[in-house]
């Protein structure tokens, strides 16, 4: 069975490193979606998966995230409305809003099925362009299980955004108890010092986390995981993990990591830094990825270039020698021949 779809779900990884993961799923054709999944014929734009996909079996209440990229294939630029949602169990956020010809973003859909059994969500994006404008309708689709008792902390992911000056991070978490009764003065976190906890005094519940460390990170994305057990109960463990990405004061949106699909044959991207010159170049990981420098007069880009097709996956990092210090990119190619367990 060929599974061709392609989802960036985040990848916990030790501190400060660059994130970015593939996992394929099963087609929508095969997960039952129906012709009702057709994108309106005559778009300016290519949606990846065909703007629809089937997330698998999903405890309910927990979230799951997948990234739909848009490319704009028509030879104007085009423009995106902020997606809107029919369900509070689905939030949808665009990555850039304008697109020239040739250029890429992607949606970023986070889907918490809210009941057991199937359910299905949508999020609309409205598409601008001078032939006139569409709706394109981006769809997920779930099948919700029982949630397994263990000890949880809620958030799971909490997303720090762009960090530039700032040195430390706060915030509170709401402790969820497993088969064996939990409260905050029960927990140990495995971070270290100066990083700290404190247990909220009104409710056992709570939790307010310090963590201090964001100014040695180096630039690029990064993900943090830090974990929580319960001393009472050895076997019960909860997690979360700190993402963002680190950028210097002033500096305008980079990517922090990229996929390229190469579909059994040579692909190509090219990733553009604006405000930043560009002095050096290494690529380590896959001799399967290549990257070169080139001025636009947008700002420098890379280029990158999968020689041929991967035959499961090739991660490099990219590392960027720049006027504003070391920028690290991670690159995934793959042939979207395989499905990659998590």
């Amino acid at each position: 069975m060929k599974l061709v779809l392609l989802g960036l779900l985040l990848l916990l990884v030790p501190p400060a490193a660059v994130i970015c993961a593939v996992t394929f799923l099963h087609p929508p054709a095969e997960a039952g979606m129906g012709e009702s999944f057709q994108l309106p014929p005559g778009l300016p734009v290519s949606i990846s998966a065909g703007g629809a996909v089937h997330l698998g079996e999903v405890p309910v209440g927990e979230a799951v995230t997948w990234f739909f990229e848009i490319s704009n294939i028509g030879a104007e630029p085009v423009s995106f409305d902020e997606p809107q949602t029919n369900c509070t169990c689905l939030e949808a956020q665009i990555g850039v809003r304008l697109l020239a010809p040739n250029e890429s973003t992607q949606v970023r859909m986070v889907h918490s099925p809210n009941r057991i059994g199937n359910s299905e969500s949508a999020a609309n994006l409205v598409v601008h362009w001078s032939g006139g404008s569409s709706n394109i309708p981006l769809r997920v689709q779930s099948s919700g299980t029982v949630v397994p008792k263990q000890l949880s902390l809620t958030p799971e992911i909490v997303d720090l955004g762009d960090i530039r000056s700032q040195n430390s991070a706060h915030f509170a978490l709401r402790l969820n108890s497993g088969d064996c009764p939990s409260k905050c003065s029960d927990l140990t976190f495995d971070f270290g010092e100066p990083t700290s906890w404190e247990c909220d005094p009104a409710d056992e519940g709570m939790v307010t986390l310090s963590y201090e460390g964001l100014g040695e990170l180096p630039y690029g994305a990064f993900s943090i995981p830090i974990r929580a057990r319960n001393d009472n109960c050895s076997e019960e463990e909860a997690e979360v993990v700190l993402v963002g990405r680190k950028l210097p004061e002033g500096a305008v949106d980079w990517p922090g990591c990229f996929v390229l699909l190469a579909e059994g044959g040579r692909s190509s991207k090219a990733l553009r830094f604006p405000g930043v010159t560009i002095t050096g170049i290494d690529v380590s990981g896959s001799d399967k990825i290549e990257a070169s420098i080139a001025n636009t007069g947008y700002g420098d880009t890379v280029s990158l270039v999968l020689k041929g097709a991967s035959a499961l996956v090739d991660v490099a990092i990219v590392s960027l020698a720049t006027s504003v210090g070391e920028i690290q990119i991670r690159v995934v190619a793959s042939d979207g021949e395989e499905r990659i367990d998590e």
